[in-house]
């Protein structure tokens, strides 16, 4: 019976893991296609935190024509558009949390947004990922947008 039991026990965290690291596979294959995007197209993009999710996002501005054009119609300034590429969902457990570099605790993640500059360059930045039963944590290298650092708990 005891064996069982641990048993069960074994298959929960794999499953938890295995939930997790879908997440953070494709938060690392997004952050490599903003970074990969950035650069060709040579215009910035950007990673939105969503409240069920993330999605790599393009970052249109208008040209100095079109910013005159649109000062002299509607007396304001042009606000860049944002492109959608690529959108996931998350399983409605998991969550997100977002550690900007210089700040001392993890926020919600929802709502912030990870930007990737035509250079290839992005922000330093890492995320948490977690449910219940664990998180794993990814820390972002600022000039290859790969992972430099990984840490989880699974309980």
């Amino acid at each position: 019976m005891m064996i069982l039991g641990m048993a069960a026990l074994n298959m929960n965290s794999l499953n938890t893991e295995r939930k997790l690291r879908d997440v953070t596979a494709t938060l690392r294959d997004f952050a490599r296609r903003a970074r990969a995007e950035a650069l060709v197209q040579q215009r910035g993009f950007q990673i939105a935190f969503l409240q069920d999710g993330f999605a790599v996002q393009g970052i249109v501005v208008p040209d100095e024509e079109e910013q005159v054009l649109g000062r002299l119609i509607a007396d304001e300034e042009f606000e860049p558009r944002i492109e959608n590429f690529k959108t996931y969902e998350m399983m409605e457990e998991m969550q997100l949390e977002v550690h900007r570099f210089g700040e001392d605790d993890w926020k919600p993640a929802a709502g912030h947004t990870w930007r990737f500059e035509h250079t290839g360059i992005c922000e330093p930045i890492s995320v948490r990922v977690k449910n219940a039963d664990g998180y794993i944590e990814l820390q972002f290298n600022p000039l290859t947008a790969a992972v430099e650092d990984e840490s989880y708990e699974i309980r």
